[in-house]
């Protein structure tokens, strides 16, 4: 009598089945294990018939694709705006910044020294005096402007360190 013995690989763990001939399941399970090398998990008594060709089961496990993965993770949309208008602001801040370099160098320039009077008790002349001030804004503002900058690049950080956690 021909049986259906189904179980898995001793070697690979793999599914795999073979159909035997046997008088008996128990024998049809010793052949198995003896001479297959099967971890033998059932035993069906087959109709004679055309023989299957023992080996492993085609079981396939369909993964999902990088891109499908991808698109499953939250797109934080929060965040991605908050990024973008700190980022806004902070080009705007350079800018700034640069004006007031601008203007400061231009008054430093258009106030300067006429005359020996315009000298002050540090000897400094008014026109150095504007230029270190505006320079001293533009510091100021140029160093919002970096921060605005840090901020907007951590949120962006923050939501890619986000969306990669759904990869895995």
């Amino acid at each position: 009598m021909r049986w259906r013995v189904e179980g898995a690989d001793s070697t690979t763990g793999l599914d795999t089945y073979h159909d035997v001939y046997a008088d008996n399941a128990k024998e049809a399970e010793r052949i198995a294990h003896d001479l297959h090398k099967m971890l033998v998990s059932s035993i069906k008594p087959i109709e004679d018939g055309p023989v299957a060709i023992p080996g492993p089961s085609a079981q396939t496990v369909a993964y999902a694709s990088r891109r499908a993965q991808l698109s499953t993770a939250p797109n934080y949309l929060g965040l991605r705006l908050a990024s973008s208008v700190l980022a806004i602001f902070a080009a705007l801040y350079y800018i700034g910044a640069a004006i007031i370099l601008v203007f400061g160098a231009i008054t430093a320039i258009g106030s300067g020294p006429t005359s020996a009077r315009y000298g002050t008790a540090s000897g400094l002349i008014p026109g150095s005096a504007a230029l270190m001030m505006s320079i001293l804004y533009a510091i100021f503002t140029a160093m919002i402007g970096a921060f605005l900058h840090g901020a907007s690049s951590i949120c962006m950080a923050i939501r890619d360190i986000a969306r990669n956690s759904f990869a895995r």
